[in-house]
């Protein structure tokens, strides 16, 4: 039986913690053929089924986008210059983490 506690996530971790997301594991594990996501939010289902070439897929088509253009989102939502950058640099190295999946 698979116990799902969302308020204790919520007490654990701020959503708008740009440390917090940068320090949070990323890409758990890649088994038999499948890349297993560190998410503990509502509806993990959607995560339960992603094949490695999918990952790979869309980790291109996010690391096509520029350092502005990522950056631009963050500031768009009104992170300070300090908070944009690291962000910025997570996404980025996220995005590399799905792309090179094996």
């Amino acid at each position: 039986m698979k116990l799902d506690v969302p308020g204790l996530w919520r007490i654990r971790r701020n959503r708008n913690d740009p440390e917090d997301y940068r320090r949070d594991p990323f890409l758990e594990d890649v088994k038999n053929g499948n890349v297993f996501l560190f998410y503990k939010g509502k509806r993990q289902d959607l995560f339960d089924d992603i094949r490695v070439n999918e990952a790979r897929w869309i980790g291109g088509l996010l690391s096509k986008l520029s350092d502005r253009q990522i950056a631009d989102a963050f500031r768009a939502a009104n992170y300070t210059p300090s908070e944009v950058r690291a962000l910025t640099e997570t996404v980025r190295a996220r995005a590399r983490e799905l792309a090179t999946a094996e």
